[in-house]
């Protein structure tokens, strides 16, 4: 939550971050107070307080501002799981799911099977990637710059 102490709304939904942070306890729950850190708010195109801020896998998934505990609520939900290897995490503790860093658009596979395409493994869990010809595949995967 990026706020200032002196705003009126951000002390008025402080109470429900609050409780939301032991409610779901994977998520990480930071305040950022503007008046201190004003190259941050800045850098993450906060215009009003507060702002909440969402991210996953280190990239930034949502942004809300105002002091709606409903809709802050809704969002949280929205991205939060409460067990690690679910939606996108990867299954194996330390390691981390690549494939939000993925440029799916600017990848490619030279040598796909028409049933089993590069993009169902990349938004598919289910999904995977078959060879039209044999037991290799050749793949030209772009990381997406932060």
């Amino acid at each position: 939550m990026i706020l200032s102490n002196r705003c009126g709304p951000c002390r008025a939904i402080a109470p429900a971050f609050a409780e939301m942070s032991t409610k779901y306890p994977k998520a990480v729950f930071l305040k950022i107070d503007v008046d201190q850190c004003q190259d941050t708010a800045q850098r993450e195109g906060v215009s009003a307080m507060p702002t909440f801020i969402f991210y996953r896998n280190k990239v930034k998934v949502d942004m809300m501002r105002g002091a709606d505990a409903t809709l802050l609520e809704e969002k949280i939900k929205k991205w939060y799981t409460e067990d690690e290897g679910e939606e996108g995490d990867s299954p194996v503790k330390g390691h981390l799911d690549l494939s939000s860093f993925i440029s799916k658009a600017a990848s490619e596979c030279l040598n796909e099977s028409d049933e089993h395409k590069l993009e169902h493994c990349l938004s598919n869990k289910k999904g995977y990637l078959e060879s039209d010809c044999d037991e290799q595949v050749s793949l030209l995967s772009l990381f997406l710059g932060q």
